[in-house]
């Protein structure tokens, strides 16, 4: 996982600050304060069977709340004791509840900013020329890819987990969500660091069928997590379980 953020973070960077397809998505999930969220009981796929898909987003949920602890919520000046406190998920949609909604907001913003901030706060490798400052870049380079794999794996549990669609569904049921989609397909630029990813936008169809509102914020999520979700393959096909 490491090696998969130290070899396309600025990739990862590109990605999250195209001004079309990512940041009017992130902007506008920061906008919304949390106490303008009512929680409904509404789900999109209330009446779906469980299955192995269910016992999966269980397991993420799972892994999440593991990782938020009260250590993290110091560090990250939030206040969500009702997540924290919650540190086994035993039935479908427990992690976002009227309880709990309004703390599961906060979270996800806050986890988007501190990604982001941890992924520009790696130094360029290729600025120093001298021996020593090379080797303090790489230090610190090495040093902070840990707070990439952190926020980017929690991210990565949540767009995989049981909360998410719930949380996105009830936005767009609210009409706090905001139409960001683009029907028409990008063109590489001139710089030639361009990511292929973006030459599919987050359009209003797919195969024909209109998609819902939500369901494009969800794959503006599992994009800008793409290259965690490769490694995972990877992962996945070497040790035969997820392994981080």
């Amino acid at each position: 996982m490491k090696y998969i953020i130290a070899t396309c973070y600025q990739k990862i960077i590109h990605c999250w600050n195209d001004e079309t397809l990512s940041l009017p998505y992130y902007a506008s999930l920061q906008g919304l304060l949390p106490n303008t969220i009512h929680f409904q009981d509404l789900r999109p796929d209330a009446n779906s069977k469980k299955d192995s898909k269910h016992d999966s987003e269980v397991q993420n949920d799972n892994s999440l709340l593991k990782s938020i602890d009260s250590h993290l919520t110091d560090k990250l000046s939030i206040n969500v004791p009702q997540l924290v406190a919650l540190q086994a998920v035993t039935s479908h949609g427990q992690i976002y509840t009227k309880e709990r909604c309004n703390e599961f907001h906060k979270l996800l913003c806050t986890l988007l900013k501190e990604f982001v901030t941890s992924l520009e706060a790696l130094p360029d490798r290729g600025d120093s020329t001298s021996p020593s400052s090379q080797s303090r870049v790489n230090g610190s380079f090495k040093g902070r890819l840990g707070d990439v794999l952190y926020y980017g794996c929690c991210l990565k549990y949540i767009v995989d987990g049981s909360a998410l669609d719930h949380y996105l569904y009830n936005l767009e049921i609210e009409q706090l969500l905001a139409n960001h989609r683009r029907n028409t397909v990008l063109h590489a630029d001139s710089s030639g660091n361009y990511d292929p990813n973006l030459h599919r936008p987050t359009a209003s169809k797919l195969n024909g069928q209109l998609v819902p509102c939500w369901k494009s914020y969800k794959q503006w999520l599992k994009l800008m997590l793409i290259y965690f979700t490769a490694a995972e393959t990877i992962i996945v096909y070497v040790m035969g379980k997820l392994a981080f």
